[in-house]
């Protein structure tokens, strides 16, 4: 490739380029998404591709193009500053105050193989891998919080 040698250069251009694709997957407008982002507007515009038009916040347009990305077959129903309305593996699902919504946390749970499983959960009561296995696996959950004696 490349980007092959280029050191830090190279990835740099991953980076970017990692960025646009993910831009790409959420929304039909990527590129007037990308520039309101990259060009620090307060609030960004766009279409979403399975879903309604936006505008939100920068920061959520970013967390709502990483969230579209990494739950690839997700259909939007409703996203606004208080909530986040989607269907996504045959169910409904609403996050309300999904400010705390880390995209990360749903990625992590993804590779994880848990269709038609029972999962136990033990965490800090967060509600982060219970949501996320949730949306997975689609069934009851066990969940276990440990607190201190």
């Amino acid at each position: 490739m490349y980007s092959e040698g280029c050191g830090a250069e190279g990835s740099k251009i991953r980076g970017f380029l990692q960025w646009v694709n993910i831009f790409r997957a959420a929304y039909s407008d990527w590129p007037v998404a990308a520039a309101q982002v990259l060009m620090g507007s307060e609030r960004v515009r766009a279409h979403l591709r399975r879903g309604p038009s936006v505008e939100l916040t920068r920061k959520k347009a970013v967390v709502l193009a990483i969230v579209a990305h990494y739950l690839g077959g997700a259909r939007f129903r409703a996203v606004d500053e208080q909530i986040l309305s989607f269907e996504y593996a045959g169910k409904a699902w609403s996050f309300r105050g999904w400010e705390y919504l880390k995209p990360d946390g749903i990625r992590d749970y993804l590779p994880l193989r848990v269709e038609g499983k029972r999962v136990l959960d033990v965490g800090a009561s967060i509600g982060e891998g219970k949501n996320a296995n949730r949306i997975r696996a689609g069934r009851a959950l066990c969940r276990r919080i440990l607190t201190p004696m």
